[in-house]
């Protein structure tokens, strides 16, 4: 009964396709002067995708003075050829909106991550008080993957 059995579970095995196999890695790093975020890079049935992308204490110049800014992807952001891009727009009822542009690309066989993250309008503020007119600029980030 081994004989058939040890051959019926490696024909299983054999038989599934490598795409099938879901794989994901976990990124984290700062963002230039201050700030961190972090992502998780998946793969699954061939395609890639940046997700939980996630951000925090990035600095912002507001109408009201200086502050710090912070947010969450809650959707993925294919990668092509290494790159990725996306632009994400808030707009809560009744509130000016605020407008999010990242870009990366893995670099070092997909060890490391660079790019840069763009917050403008009225975004979420870490002190808490409500925004006008702030911008973080084009903040260049890195980032590397966990072990």
């Amino acid at each position: 009964m081994k004989r058939v059995l040890i051959p019926a579970v490696l024909a299983a095995a054999l038989t599934i396709p490598a795409g099938a196999v879901a794989s994901s890695h976990a990124y984290s790093g700062a963002v230039d002067p201050s700030g961190t975020l972090s992502f998780k890079v998946k793969k699954k049935h061939g395609k890639t995708r940046v997700r939980a992308f996630r951000f925090e204490q990035i600095p912002v110049t507001c109408d009201a003075g200086a502050d710090t800014t912070f947010g969450t992807l809650d959707f993925g952001i294919k990668v092509k050829r290494k790159k990725f891009h996306a632009v994400a727009v808030h707009q809560p009822h009744g509130s000016e909106g605020s407008t999010l542009k990242v870009r990366g690309r893995l670099t070092g066989g997909a060890r490391h991550a660079t790019g840069t993250i763009r917050v403008f309008g009225a975004p979420p503020l870490g002190s808490g008080n409500p925004g006008v007119n702030c911008h973080t600029g084009k903040r260049p980030w890195t980032a590397d993957r966990k072990p």
